[in-house]
């Protein structure tokens, strides 16, 4: 837990025993069990469908990833889709009553995670674009690696729209007191 955190608990003595209770903001989805849990699933999927098309990437395309120019933003690619999916994880795995710690680290960390894979999955189709056109003879397998990062773009974009979604129906409630 950050610094950042730690204003939304305190600890309560009872029976000789300490326990920390969050009196913070709680983060309810005004949706029904099964959307939310569908939406949950969506994450977890899409997110692991990203990685692994991120892998597809890398042996469809070794030759283009030598060039900086799809090579570079190829290798940061890597950062938003490990993140999504760790972040996919730790909300697939959060009740319906998100703390602000669960909201902020891994919901909406998914949203701005989706926008950097966006822009650097773009990046890498326009690099692999400059590619194809820049080298006359190609193996065959170099021309997935292009639509592959077409494809990458559009998995990021659905993430953002369903994040987008869901975060809609989002509302923060604030607990009485003394309630865990």
């Amino acid at each position: 837990m950050t610094k950042r955190y730690l204003s939304d608990y305190t600890v309560v003595e009872e029976n000789g025993k300490k326990r920390l209770v969050y009196g913070g903001t709680l983060y309810h989805a005004d949706m029904s069990a099964s959307a939310l849990k569908r939406a949950k699933v969506f994450f977890a999927v899409n997110a692991l469908a990203g990685a692994a098309l991120y892998i597809g990437m890398g042996f469809a395309g070794a030759a283009a990833t030598r060039a900086l120019y799809a090579g570079l933003p190829y290798a940061l690619l890597i950062i938003p889709s490990l993140y999504t999916c760790v972040d996919a994880g730790k909300f697939l795995r959060c009740g319906g009553m998100l703390e602000r710690m669960y909201y902020e680290g891994s919901f909406l960390h998914m949203l701005y995670w989706a926008v950097l894979a966006m822009a650097l999955s773009a990046a890498v189709f326009t690099g692999g674009i400059v590619y194809l056109l820049r080298t006359p003879e190609l193996p065959a397998g170099e021309y997935f690696f292009t639509p592959l990062a077409l494809f990458m773009f559009a998995s990021a974009l659905l993430m953002f729209r369903k994040v987008r979604a869901v975060k809609s129906k989002i509302v923060g409630i604030t607990p009485p007191e003394n309630v865990s």
